[in-house]
């Protein structure tokens, strides 16, 4: 879905979510958790973004986790989801959950 679809939708379930317009190309999708939905920005995009106004990438995301994960905007703030799959690590060094046993 594209990031005019996706704030379409949203103006429909949620016409208060918060829209970072200069992060539009990151958006990825929309999350609901209890009674609200709110969207879904690609962390390593927002990076991206960030890194073509002339940022090294440690600038760009120094910049971006303290002003904009860092910012809470109330309950309609944004998530963003680190698609590891883009990263390029090896299966020995990717993010593991507890383990589950029967």
């Amino acid at each position: 879905m594209s990031p005019d679809k996706i704030l379409e939708v949203m103006a429909e379930v949620n016409p208060e979510a918060i829209v970072y317009d200069n992060l539009k190309s990151a958006l990825v999708g929309i999350a609901t958790q209890f009674n609200k939905s709110i969207l879904v920005y690609d962390y390593q995009k927002c990076i991206d973004i960030i890194m073509d106004d002339g940022m090294t990438r440690e600038e760009a995301e120094e910049y971006f986790n303290f002003n904009v994960l860092g910012c809470w905007a109330g309950e309609h703030t944004p998530c963003f989801i680190n698609m590891y799959h883009c990263l390029e690590w090896s299966d020995d060094e990717l993010p593991r959950g507890p383990e589950i046993t029967d």
